[in-house]
């Protein structure tokens, strides 16, 4: 499994995929692991799975979906098994010896999604280091984000977890 990496979050948002694609270029983003738990997008068609990673592989960017072991909202579906969400951070680990990873979700700001909030502890943990990539092109380190966290709900960042 690979060592200690550095990985991105982003939120897809509203983008126009051109203005999307260009915001990952510009922080020389070369894959993307897609944690949503629904792969789709009701209002922007463009980020629904299929859709994306064509647009993705064009535009030379790797795309894999890791929501089902990362993935946010999971409404009566069970939590997933410990042995996943592992699974899925090895695979992260590994694929960060070859690509710049960014964590993809919907939400734009990253002190409102899970990204932040389950995924990006459980990185940090295992030694890496991570940067949330904002709409506006900018780099927030996370442990910025996880002082936001505690402003936008008053609760304590280590209190959401995943396993």
């Amino acid at each position: 499994m690979g060592g200690r990496a550095e990985f991105w979050t982003v939120g897809h948002s509203n983008h126009a995929l051109d203005r999307f694609i260009a915001l990952l270029r510009s922080a020389g983003v070369t894959a993307i692991a897609d944690v949503r738990s629904a792969p789709y997008s009701r209002r922007v068609k463009h980020f629904n799975r299929e859709p994306l990673r064509a647009a993705l592989a064009e535009a030379g960017i790797a795309y894999v979906w890791l929501g089902e072991a990362l993935g946010g909202k999971r409404g009566d579906a069970p939590p997933p098994s410990e042995d996943a969400v592992n699974a899925a951070l090895d695979r992260l680990a590994d694929g960060a010896a070859r690509y710049r990873v960014a964590l993809m979700c919907a939400e734009s700001d990253p002190a409102r999604c899970h990204r932040s909030r389950l995924v990006a502890p459980l990185l940090l943990a295992r030694g890496h280091t991570v940067r949330h990539l904002q709409a506006d092109g900018s780099v927030e380190e996370h442990a910025a984000v996880a002082d936001r966290i505690v402003e936008v709900d008053g609760g304590d960042p280590r209190q959401d977890r995943l396993l």
